[in-house]
């Protein structure tokens, strides 16, 4: 029985991994090849407020929050759930927004950064900080909005 748990979990990694592998290959190529026109226009201009507003919605305390603006750059992320076995990627514009508010304590916590996806002026995704149960923060996966 033990032998039987095992090779199923061995074989579900094989499988995960595999997807993510089949991604990155194809997110690599696919920024190999994109022209500069792939991308599409940049975030809109008032994109760092949507940001701010989004992320204030996700705060204990909204009005303590600090940010501070990024860069933005070009990238690609998963065009779906990677996990769920989707290997392609898109290209995006992504802008990152650092992020210092307070705890229930009342202390600040310390700068997280957020990195929001733009796609012709919308925002398609979001790789947002999770802290891990050491405190440390660690970033799992987009979340992709479709």
């Amino acid at each position: 029985m033990k032998l039987h748990l095992a090779t199923s979990i061995a074989a579900i990694a094989c499988l995960v991994t595999g997807c993510g592998l089949a991604y990155q290959s194809n997110r690599t190529a696919l920024l190999k090849s994109a022209s500069l026109s792939d991308w599409g226009p940049e975030p809109p201009s008032d994109h760092w407020t949507f940001e701010e507003d989004f992320v204030r919605r996700t705060l204990k305390d909204p009005e303590s929050a600090r940010f501070s603006h990024g860069s933005v750059t070009r990238d690609a992320i998963p065009a779906g759930d990677v996990i769920s076995g989707e290997t392609k990627a898109q290209l995006v514009w992504v802008s990152s927004l650092g992020v210092n508010a307070k705890n229930s304590y009342g202390g600040y916590v310390g700068e997280r950064v957020y990195y929001f996806a733009w796609k012709d002026g919308k925002m398609v995704g979001l790789n947002e900080p999770q802290v891990s149960s050491t405190g440390g923060v660690m970033y799992l996966s987009w979340f992709i909005f479709k």
